[in-house]
């Protein structure tokens, strides 16, 4: 399993990332638009938007986030709130909506080392 981080502060992200490729995950990080897009074009199976550090987000971006869907999950991640959600990123459509402190549904998705795959989120 391939998972993008979208986020103007990957860093900030360094134990969640630590733990899922500790899972088997290959994680990488854009921050910033052009890199985005090329990330994307690998076809990443889950894609992580940190909503709260993402004010680069373009509608050419977003639009491909958007048709994107089609083939990966895409997940929001949030500070416990989505009001901030203004300008490109409200027009975003995520497949699911996880808190920035607490990580585990999206560890959950991908199963631990040797086990079978199992792609879903609560």
């Amino acid at each position: 399993m391939d998972v993008l981080l979208l986020s103007g502060t990957p860093s900030r992200h360094h134990g969640a990332m630590s733990a899922l490729r500790a899972r088997g995950l290959a994680i990488r990080a854009a921050s910033g638009p052009g890199r985005a897009r090329r990330l994307l074009d690998a076809a990443p199976t889950i894609v992580l938007v940190d909503l709260s550090a993402c004010d680069w987000l373009t509608r050419r971006l977003v639009s491909a986030l958007n048709h994107q869907r089609r083939t990966c999950l895409v997940v929001a991640l949030h500070e416990g709130t989505l009001g901030g959600a203004i300008g490109e990123i409200a027009d975003l459509r995520v497949d699911g909506f996880c808190p920035m402190h607490d990580w585990r549904p999206v560890a959950s998705i991908a199963p631990p080392r040797g086990s079978a795959s199992a792609l879903s989120i609560h």
